[in-house]
């Protein structure tokens, strides 16, 4: 029981250093000079820039990337369309809330929209997550692009 009291007062500590960091940082944003670091920031790490706005933009719209796919695999509004992926997995009986069923209704717009909105809208943020983490945690700082172009 020790060790879990521990681990929670650890965990306690470090989110309230972190949301502290966090104040501090904000408070020392230079408002005025924001639009050039952010000029400079995107020109000199292109590439995290483009995975944070694709994640954003997958976050906020999750079937911009969900709908294609589901298209590509041959799920369509209309049922699984012939000769396709879909099609060839669709067993003599789907049944009802299994994983194909969800797929189909997500493409059809029915109760598997959210399921697959769901999953993808947390795709996008456990990879933001995980970007973050990644920096904080090699000694960047949380949203320090590093070295990576």
């Amino acid at each position: 029981m020790d060790s879990i009291r521990n681990a929670l007062g650890g965990a306690q500590q470090f989110l309230h250093n972190a949301a502290i960091d966090t104040c501090g940082r904000i408070a020392a944003v230079e408002w005025e000079q924001l639009p050039r670091q952010t000029q400079d920031y995107v020109t000199q790490h292109p590439y995290q820039t483009a995975f944070y706005v694709s994640n954003g933009l997958v976050f906020a719209a999750p079937f911009v990337l969900a709908g294609p796919l589901l298209g590509a695999a041959g799920f369509t509004a209309a049922g699984p369309a012939a000769g396709s992926l879909a099609a060839g997995v669709q067993g003599p009986s789907v049944a009802a809330g299994s994983f194909f069923a969800a797929l189909q209704s997500a493409a059809m717009g029915g109760y598997g929209a959210a399921v697959v909105g769901g999953v993808v809208q947390g795709s996008a943020a456990a990879g933001t997550g995980a970007v973050a983490a990644w920096n904080f945690f090699r000694g960047g700082g949380v949203g320090d692009g590093g070295n990576n172009s």
